[in-house]
């Protein structure tokens, strides 16, 4: 993986103290994918010398089995990944019932 295809992949909100991540349709196969992603990732955010919030984007991502323990343990803990997986699919699951809440369109 390319610095530059992980520097595009961000997004620096400085007003807010945040760092925008898109790591949508992304695919981390191996904890290889996933080391090499978070180490350029750190190369960017570390020259700061601050901490940041960050905002991740996760859709359509896919964590293959293989990966998904070092994915976890990159920066993050268990328990917070758990809770943002939930928030997500909290999020798809309320979308879901606005439109089935709303009912069928009329031709």
């Amino acid at each position: 993986m390319s610095a530059q295809s992980v520097k595009e992949r961000c997004a620096f909100h400085d007003a807010i103290e945040t760092w925008e991540i898109d790591v949508s349709h992304m695919t981390f196969a191996d904890s290889a994918q996933v080391d090499a992603f978070y180490d350029q990732l750190e190369k960017l955010v570390s020259p700061t010398g601050r901490r940041w919030y960050f905002l991740v984007l996760y859709s359509g991502c896919v964590i293959a089995p293989e990966a998904w323990e070092r994915f976890a343990a990159r920066g993050k803990n268990k328990p917070q990944i758990v809770a943002a997986i939930g928030r997500e699919l909290l999020g798809f699951i309320w979308a879901i019932a606005v439109k089935t809440e709303a009912g069928p369109v009329s031709a």
